[in-house]
């Protein structure tokens, strides 16, 4: 009685077994076909990637400033020089920049002719079109109306302020180093200052300033020769 008893009692615990072990079994099954499709490397998904990484490098070029940046002026100045009175100027110019260095050339028309070349180091700001300071030296080349010819070495600063997107204030300060004596035996230095606003339609730029000038005949002993103010109003075309 207890030899069929016991085949049965196996039997039994045999049965109850298999679906256990096939279950063990599918479950290893799957999850090594799960962890190979993890790893598993598909021609679509390196599309795909690609796609996404030129729409990113699209994304950055766009919303990235350019390093490069230009620009050209132009600008009526009716001032009052005093001992001579009333006059009228215009001033021309243009400037390029690469990363926070820059070069600008300007040509002042007015009771005498004044020709600038300077060099720019953007010290804060990302771009000229923004807020930035900037660092100016460079050279001046003034001629009179009696063919005098003056050199001066300039050094200054600048700033450029957004109040909101499209509205902001200026300001700006050079010193002209004293002159080297020409043929008529006459040196001078000086200040200039300006300051004013601007309205920017993107690529173009409406500004206004009032400038102060002042120069000494003599750098020795500081007898002021001149001094000259007035309005500025001008445009700037970004490209």
């Amino acid at each position: 009685m207890r030899t069929p008893l016991l085949l049965f009692t196996l039997a039994l615990v045999l049965a109850l077994a298999q679906p256990s072990h096939a279950d063990d079994v599918y479950t290893f099954v799957v999850k090594k076909q799960e962890e190979k499709a993890k790893n598993r490397w598909y021609m679509t998904d390196w599309l795909e990637t690609k796609e996404k990484m030129r729409m990113m490098d699209l994304w950055l070029a766009i919303h990235t400033p350019s390093p490069y940046e230009y620009f050209i002026q132009g600008s009526f100045e009716p001032g009052l020089l005093a001992s001579v009175g009333r006059y009228n100027g215009t001033r021309f110019g243009a400037a390029g920049y690469a990363s926070i260095f820059g070069v600008e050339y300007q040509r002042n028309n007015d009771l005498e002719t004044r020709n600038l070349a300077l060099l720019h180091l953007r010290a804060f700001g990302y771009q000229y079109q923004g807020t930035h300071l900037r660092i100016e030296a460079g050279l001046q080349q003034l001629t009179e109306s009696a063919q005098c010819t003056f050199r001066n070495a300039i050094a200054g600063v600048g700033l450029n302020a957004y109040i909101t997107q499209h509205f902001g204030v200026s300001a700006s300060y050079r010193h002209a180093f004293g002159a080297t004596p020409n043929t008529s035996r006459v040196a001078f230095d000086g200040n200039r200052y300006e300051g004013g606003a601007f309205i920017d339609f993107t690529l173009l730029r409406l500004y206004g300033n009032y400038l102060h000038e002042e120069w000494n005949q003599d750098p020795n002993t500081g007898e002021l020769n001149a001094t000259r103010s007035g309005p500025e109003i001008g445009l700037q075309l970004f490209l």
